[in-house]
C-alpha cells in the first residue's frame, strides 16, 4: 500500500541548482522524517543568513539515534533490514552533507552541526510539485 500512496519524489533548490530525491532512496526517507518531525524536535539550532543577520531559520537537530529508533519501527516491505543498520543510516547521512563540495553524487541534503548530529541544510528551498 505504501509504495502505491507515497509522493515520487521530494524535489528542492540549492544555490541555483534543483535536486531530486526518489521515494525508492533511504535518503528520501530520511528526508521526510526530519522535515515532518524537526518542529517537534528538543534540540534546535538557529542559522542566521550570511548576507542578511535579520533573516535567520531555527531547525530541529537529530542525532543518529533518532533515525535508528525510527526506522525500525518501518515494516521490512517498506525499508529492508540492511537499510536499518547505523551505519548504512550514517553513510547516507554523510555522503550527501553540505561539506562534501562539488562532488556529484551529493545532493547538499544535510548540515552536521557538530559529531553525530545533523539538520537539514537550512540554504535548501522546497519545490512544491506542479
Amino acid at each position: 500500500f505504501w509504495h502505491s500512496t507515497r509522493p515520487p519524489v521530494i524535489k528542492y533548490e540549492m544555490a541555483g541548482r534543483r535536486f531530486q530525491v526518489n521515494g525508492h532512496s533511504m535518503l528520501y526517507y530520511l528526508l521526510a522524517f526530519m522535515q515532518a518531525t524537526q518542529k517537534l524536535q528538543r534540540n534546535k539550532i538557529e542559522f542566521k543568513a550570511v548576507k542578511d543577520e535579520t533573516d535567520t531559520k531555527t531547525l530541529g537537530a537529530f542525532q543518529i539515534s533518532h533515525f535508528t529508533d525510527f526506522v525500525k519501527h518501518m515494516p521490512e516491505e517498506i525499508l529492508p533490514d540492511y537499510r536499518k543498520n547505523r551505519s548504512y543510516i550514517n553513510a547516507v547521512l554523510a555522503t550527501n552533507e553540505v561539506s562534501q563540495g562539488v562532488k556529484s553524487f551529493c545532493k547538499h541534503t544535510f548540515r552536521r552541526v557538530q559529531r553525530g548530529w545533523y539538520v537539514i541544510n537550512p540554504d535548501m528551498k522546497w519545490v512544491k510539485e506542479d
